[in-house]
C-alpha cells in the first residue's frame, strides 16, 4: 500500500511492489492477475470496515443511520492516514471506481432518497454525500492550511472530535447526537 500511497496507480510498477515485498513479480501477478487487481485488493482491504457499516445500514441492523456511516468513515480516515493518499490518487489516475464500491454508493443514494433515512428534508442525496465527503477529505488533507486559516490547532484527538461533532451537528441538525 505504501507504494500506491506515495506514487499512485500510474506511478507504481509491479516490479517496485515486488521488490518492496521481497517477492517475485510473477508471484504478485499470480495472486492479483494485474496491477489493477492489486490496486483493487489494496483499496478493498482498506475500506472494508466502512463497507461493513454500509452493509449493516442496508440491512437496517442495530438501528444504524447516516450519521453512523459518516462517523465510521471519519474514524477509518483518522486511523488510516495512508488511505487519504490512496483516495486522492484514485481520483487522479486509477480510472473507474471499484464496481463493489460503486454499487454500494448507488444503493446508499437510493436509500437516502427514502423517507426516514436521516437525510435532512429537501436535501439532494448526491449533493449531501459530496458535501460530507468533501468536508472530511479536506479536513484530513489540508489540516496544516486550515490551522493557519482558522488560527487554531486542528491536529490531535480533541480537534478531530470537535470537527466531527461540528460536521455531524451541521449535517443532521434535527438529530440530538448522543455521542
Amino acid at each position: 500500500m505504501a507504494r500506491f500511497g506515495e506514487f499512485g496507480f500510474e506511478g507504481t510498477s509491479l516490479e517496485a511492489v515486488a521488490s518492496d515485498s521481497g517477492l517475485a513479480k510473477s508471484l504478485v501477478l499470480y495472486h492479483f492477475q494485474s496491477k489493477r487487481g492489486l490496486w483493487d485488493a489494496v483499496l478493498d482491504k482498506r475500506v472494508r470496515p466502512l463497507m461493513a457499516v454500509v452493509d449493516r445500514f442496508f440491512e437496517e441492523a442495530e438501528g444504524l443511520d447516516l450519521e453512523d456511516i459518516v462517523r465510521a468513515r471519519f474514524e477509518l480516515m483518522r486511523k488510516n492516514p495512508q488511505l487519504q493518499r490512496l483516495l486522492a490518487w484514485m481520483s487522479l489516475d486509477a480510472g473507474e471506481m471499484d464496481p463493489n464500491i460503486r454499487e454500494r454508493v448507488r444503493r446508499l443514494r437510493a436509500r437516502m432518497s427514502q423517507p426516514g433515512s436521516g437525510l435532512p428534508p429537501g436535501v439532494d442525496p448526491a449533493m449531501f454525500l459530496i458535501v460530507l465527503l468533501s468536508a472530511m477529505d479536506g479536513f484530513f488533507r489540508f489540516r496544516s492550511v486550515y490551522a493557519e486559516i482558522g488560527g487554531m490547532e486542528v491536529m490531535g484527538a480533541a480537534a478531530e472530535k470537535q470537527f466531527l461533532e461540528t460536521l455531524a451537528s451541521m449535517a443532521f441538525p434535527c438529530k440530538e447526537s448522543s455521542r
